[in-house]
């Protein structure tokens, strides 16, 4: 980044030059850096997942509201065209939402929803580590 002006005066008092600053970003506990894109995790509720809904985002330009499509996957990756950072060449990155199922803290009523789910032998999720035990 360039400061006009900004810098030191010539050795002999000429006009003060101009200040050139390096500026390094870097991921925090809310944003990863990505080249120019940036991408965050994005706590949904698993009936958010499944049945859709919009949901505010927090990017560095400001919030927008994103819309879940029904039946999302957790990991799944949306795209914000244009959210990201100044790519140095014209244009901008990207701004990406990776959806993280999360389940929040439930009342007696819902946890008992949950109870009589499993009663019901709903079907359980497959795939990654996860391994039948024997019975």
């Amino acid at each position: 980044m360039r400061l006009a002006g900004l810098g030191e005066a010539g050795e002999e008092g000429g006009e003060k030059g101009d200040l050139y600053l390096s500026i390094r970003l870097v991921s925090d506990d809310v944003y990863r850096v990505v080249g120019a894109d940036l991408e965050s995790d994005l706590p949904v509720a698993p009936w958010e997942a499944q049945f859709g809904a919009k949901i505010g985002v927090r990017t560095p330009g400001g919030s927008v509201a994103l819309n879940i499509a029904p039946a999302s996957k957790a990991g799944t990756r949306l795209r914000l065209r244009g959210k990201g950072f100044d790519d140095g060449h014209g244009g901008r990155g990207d701004f990406y939402a990776v959806l993280r199922l999360e389940l929040p803290e439930l009342n007696e009523q819902q946890a008992e929803h949950l109870r009589e789910m499993a009663a019901a032998g709903t079907t359980v999720p497959r795939g990654g580590a996860r391994e039948e035990l024997a019975k």
